[in-house]
């Protein structure tokens, strides 16, 4: 299942079971915007917490409508990513009761997803629905120690079917394609049968950063050499975005490959192409967290004008008390790291 590297442990949702009604609520003392600043995590967490609230207390018209804005408008967040991936993500992603209860927690979000469709059906609630499912036999086969899965491959059956079955309503939202591509990765299908969903995935929404992520989580197994088609893939996705002028492209999946599927910094690119696209990228979306990033990524690669470019564009202001606006996450937290590259980008 695929993480969520951000600073998602601030996200806790917590369940009001005292009610007849056993309605699920959000405590509102958990909306960090004020207390953890606005960092790129800190809107990201901000994006979710807002969803979830309203599907917590059930106001589907309104969180329908917040989705919708999310997608027409390809709304992002300072550093580029889309906040409709984050509704889903870490809002409608990650949304449970605290019942000691299992099965009564899944209970209640299963018939939190159906409500919804009933009351206010949209393309939103299958996703989630589709989501919860896999999560659900998800942790059943991993409470049960099953190495086989045969609880989260059941209810991925139960989510495809949701999918399929609906799709005229559905697919209008990229995110459709994305967990029908994390379906298609835990059933294991063939390549022929994935590449062509994958296509059209693509001419829906090309510039829909999730579709390539899971897709390529879904292809890695068909790959000789996983690492040289994790950077392949990423090329195609600059290409499928060529019109668009978006070489930010590579940059994204290849980074998702990063820290998802190899040792950071291990994947042999094109270094020209990086450059290109990691110019493009931070010309498009110049925040704080895209410029540490990919100046760490850059100073890995052994990029100096890159990096020395980078890391004189971070300026001399401050952000969160971070002096000359240099994040240390994205150093692995090691601020000898960050002054290392600074010296070697600066030096001759």
């Amino acid at each position: 299942m695929r993480s969520i590297a951000l600073a998602v442990v601030a996200l806790q949702l917590t369940i009001a079971t005292a009610s007849a009604e056993d309605q699920i609520t959000v405590d509102p003392s958990l909306a960090l915007g004020k207390s953890i600043g606005e960092s790129e995590q800190a809107i990201r967490v901000r994006v979710g917490f807002e969803a979830a609230g309203l599907c917590a207390d059930k106001k589907f018209g309104q969180l329908n409508e917040l989705i919708k804005r999310y997608r027409d408008t390809e709304e992002r967040t300072p550093s580029g990513t889309w906040k409709l991936a984050m509704v889903y993500q870490i809002g409608l992603y990650l949304l449970m009761p605290n019942d000691p209860d299992f099965e009564k927690n899944w209970a209640h979000i299963f018939e939190l997803g159906h409500e919804w469709i009933e009351k206010a059906p949209s393309p939103a609630p299958y996703i989630f629905l589709a989501n919860a499912y896999m999560n659900y036999g998800w942790q059943r086969s991993e409470n049960a120690h099953d190495t086989k899965k045969v609880d989260f491959l059941a209810q991925t059956r139960i989510a495809r079917q949701l999918l399929e079955d609906n799709k005229q309503i559905a697919s209008t939202d990229p995110n459709w394609y994305a967990v029908m591509a994390r379906v298609a990765a835990a059933q294991q299908w063939p390549e022929k049968d994935i590449l062509p969903l994958y296509a059209e995935a693509v001419k829906a929404r090309s510039n829909y950063y999730e579709t390539y992520f899971q897709f390529m989580d879904a292809l890695v197994p068909y790959w000789k050499d996983s690492a040289l088609g994790a950077v392949a893939f990423a090329h195609k996705a600059a290409e499928e975005n060529r019109a668009q002028g978006a070489k930010e492209i590579y940059m994204r999946v290849v980074w998702h490959a990063m820290i998802e599927k190899f040792a950071p910094y291990a994947l042999p690119v094109n270094l020209p192409e990086m450059h290109a696209s990691i110019e493009d990228l931070v010309a498009r979306y110049p925040s704080t967290w895209n410029l540490n990033n990919m100046a760490h990524i850059a100073c890995r690669s052994g990029d100096k004008p890159l990096t020395k470019t980078l890391i004189d564009k971070m300026g001399d202001g401050t952000e969160l008390g971070r002096t000359a606006s240099v994040d240390i996450s994205a150093w692995e937290g090691d601020p000898g790291l960050f002054n290392n590259c600074q010296k070697w980008s600066h030096d001759g």
